[in-house]
């Protein structure tokens, strides 16, 4: 199965969102004040696991916290995937592809972007195999295929 996310993944041990559908007004749904748990984020996205059903298509605002910074990141985004979680933590997971970063209407803050390269640098790329797909294809490109073309992320850049 092809890898869609064009821009690379990374785990941050202790990161957590709280989030709104819908709207531009943060409220948390969250089960605790810790937020729910983030499973893997990348410049053009994230996932993470929720006790909430949440549903492909709808509008999300983020409010990303790590446990090594006092301050918040904003994101607005999509939910691309979701459904239900394997694991007993947490009933849910869902998938979020970020809006473009720049100035323009619904676009992320370019400081958020900045902040989210710093982590990339910091934290190694982790790549997962998905549903069907073969311990070649959790290896990436590189590992007998070749990518000519990748789109481009939110973020602008080519993966």
């Amino acid at each position: 199965m092809r890898e869609r996310r064009a821009c690379v993944r990374f785990v941050v041990p202790g990161a957590t969102v709280s989030y709104r559908i819908g709207g531009y007004l943060f409220r948390v749904f969250a089960p605790s004040d810790e937020g729910c748990p983030v499973l893997d984020l990348g410049k053009g996205g994230l996932s993470f696991l929720t006790n909430r059903f949440l549903r492909a298509g709808q509008k999300i605002t983020l409010l990303l916290s790590f446990s090594d910074s006092k301050e918040p990141v904003a994101l607005e985004g999509r939910i691309v995937h979701a459904g239900m979680n394997r694991e007993m933590s947490y009933k849910y997971r869902a998938g979020v592809q970020f809006n473009p970063f720049g100035t323009g209407k619904n676009a992320n803050p370019l400081e958020v972007l900045k902040r989210l390269d710093d982590l990339e640098r910091t934290y190694p790329a982790v790549h997962f195999p998905r549903p069907g797909s073969t311990k070649k294809d959790a290896l990436g490109a590189g590992a007998g295929m070749q990518t000519l073309f990748r789109p481009l992320c939110s973020c602008g850049e080519r993966a």
